[in-house]
């Protein structure tokens, strides 16, 4: 099996899911960004930019956003 470990392919992947799994989880609550966003204590905007992939949250924020959706922060099996 053939593996192809390019940084850059990794971190745009990992951005990727990152935001698909944001933008899911707070439809499947129902929730809005500012609900959100005031749970974590920060801005509207900075959740925005988490979900657009325009910023990366820190490992402890995505703890924390873990933590409210009652998630685990594993990759899917094979990750």
């Amino acid at each position: 099996m053939l593996y192809q470990f390019e940084p850059e392919n990794l971190e745009a992947e990992i951005a990727l899911t990152l935001t698909e799994q944001l933008r899911f989880l707070r439809g499947y609550n129902a929730v809005t960004q500012g609900e959100v966003s005031d749970a974590l204590h920060i801005d509207r905007s900075t959740y925005a930019y988490y979900e657009k992939g325009k910023t990366q949250p820190s490992l402890l924020m995505v703890a924390k956003i873990a933590r409210l959706y009652d998630v685990t922060m594993l990759g899917k099996p094979g990750y």
